[in-house]
């Protein structure tokens, strides 16, 4: 019996979270804008504008999430969804790193590519949060892209 309670005490410690003043887990939404270079295709504007909606899961320094988003509506239209991981390295700033599918709509046609990236993101306060994010995009035929992205966001 005294073991079980060892173990049962062990896997308790291991699998909670610690209480921090400002965490990164739960529902967000944020809304970006940046530059971005696409190689190989018609990029008339080389600004990127959008949102996303995402949410978050945190287990001690450690952070789990998936997000969707719409980029350009009103250009060459981008919508995507993906996941990410990161590392909380204070108390308010967390480092990530990305991956996600993406299809971008060029008017006449569609293409679909795979996306990486990473950044910060830093809490100004229990729900407001800003970040830094680069991404690149490896699209069919060809095609490339590169984005800086910097944001404004609430986490509920």
């Amino acid at each position: 019996m005294k073991k079980l309670l060892v173990i049962a005490a062990v896997a308790m410690a291991a699998f909670t979270t610690p209480a921090m003043a400002q965490d990164f887990a739960g529902p967000r939404i944020e809304v970006a804008v940046g530059a971005d270079d696409v190689k190989n295709g018609v990029d008339p504007t080389d600004l990127v504008y959008g949102a996303a909606l995402g949410y978050d899961i945190q287990h001690g320094k450690f952070v789990f999430g998936v997000d969707a988003s719409a980029a350009n509506i009103f250009d060459d239209a981008d919508l995507g969804v993906g996941a990410r991981a990161g590392y909380v390295v204070s108390e308010n700033v967390l480092a990530y790193t990305r991956v996600g599918y993406t299809n971008l709509d060029l008017g006449r046609r569609s293409v679909d590519g795979a996306t990486i990236g990473g950044g910060f993101e830093v809490n100004v306060s229990d729900s407001l949060f800003v970040k830094a994010e680069y991404r690149y995009t490896d699209f069919d035929d060809n095609l490339g892209r590169h984005g800086g992205l910097v944001g404004l966001g609430v986490r509920f």
